[in-house]
């Protein structure tokens, strides 16, 4: 499940390895010299006097896609693969960057499931060029299109998947890996040892859950007390229906109530944080939707087999 990588490993390296590389360029910089290229994969490597980086993605690199997803056994023969081609051992190279993600055949295109992905703690979400972001720090993951991403990459999609829906989560290590790890180092043999390939496979899951899902709503009798409070559900009922992207409407709206000084209190950013609290609370209160059940069987089985 290991996707794109950053691996940087001591050693000289100039004389060997820009040869093996395509679209080659030479650079000075601060008085140092050094070039960078490409892999056959399309994979960027950059060579200096004392050190060598990849960056890019290992099945992608190993396979020729990144379409499907690749397991534990096969990150290890993609990296001594990696080794072997540049006779560069990037076995023992220091990781600093990762994504670990997982695509999978849904019942629609996966922006339909957008809007019932809702927030996630301590995480920013938005919206750009039709995946859907959620970022903090030096970490962010993302649902987006896997057969768009391919297709605007060059890969070829086999037949068998042409007309299938293919929707991917990923979670992105992007910066400061150590310490989001709370380890002293992280070399590229620990992606394929078993113990921390289950334990990133588990985070990546538990980001997946932390994201809260809307429901598929319908009327609470319970909660009405007066024609105003029937108005709200049936709005909110519609909204989801209505299939546009809820929390990002939610969160305009909230805006504008800010800008318009809604609320004239002593403590107005508490009182705005505990309606948009109060919002997301309604709007997950209901029926499970028939989408998130779908997403949520899909990826519970696959985790099931972390081999």
């Amino acid at each position: 499940m290991f996707d794109t990588v950053v691996l940087n490993r001591e050693g000289a390296f100039l004389e060997s390895v820009p040869s093996l590389l395509y679209g080659v360029k030479e650079h000075q910089k601060d008085g140092v010299y050094y070039i960078n290229g490409y892999t056959k994969g399309g994979q960027q490597m950059w060579v200096y006097p004392d050190n060598i980086r990849f960056a890019g993605s290992l099945p992608k690199f190993h396979l020729g896609d990144n379409i499907k997803s690749i397991g534990r056994k096969d990150t290890q023969r993609a990296i001594e693969n990696l080794s072997d081609t540049f006779g560069v051992d990037f076995i023992n190279a220091d990781v600093t960057r990762f994504d670990i993600g997982l695509t999978i055949e849904t019942n629609y295109t996966p922006d339909t499931y957008y809007p019932l992905m809702g927030t996630s703690k301590q995480y920013t979400r938005s919206i750009y060029k039709n995946s859907l972001y959620y970022r903090v720090g030096q970490r962010e993951k993302s649902f987006y299109n896997k057969k768009k991403d391919a297709k605007a990459k060059g890969m070829i999609i086999p037949d068998f998947l042409i007309n299938k829906h293919l929707t991917r989560f990923e979670l992105r290590y992007l910066k400061k890996v150590l310490n989001q790890l709370n380890r002293s180092e992280l070399k590229a043999l620990d992606l394929y040892d078993e113990v921390f390939y289950i334990q990133m496979l588990d985070n990546w899951y538990q980001e997946y859950q932390s994201v809260k899902k809307l429901s598929c709503m319908q009327i609470d009798k319970n909660s009405i007390s007066s024609p105003s409070h029937l108005a709200d559900q049936v709005m909110a009922n519609l909204l989801l229906a209505s299939g546009i992207d809820v929390m990002a409407g939610v969160d305009e709206i909230l805006k504008q109530a800010k800008a318009l000084k809604v609320f004239d209190t002593s403590n107005p950013s508490r009182d705005y944080k505990r309606a948009k609290d109060a919002i997301y609370k309604r709007l997950s209160s209901g029926k499970d939707s028939e989408l998130v059940k779908e997403l949520d069987s899909k990826f519970k089985e696959h985790i099931q087999f972390y081999r």
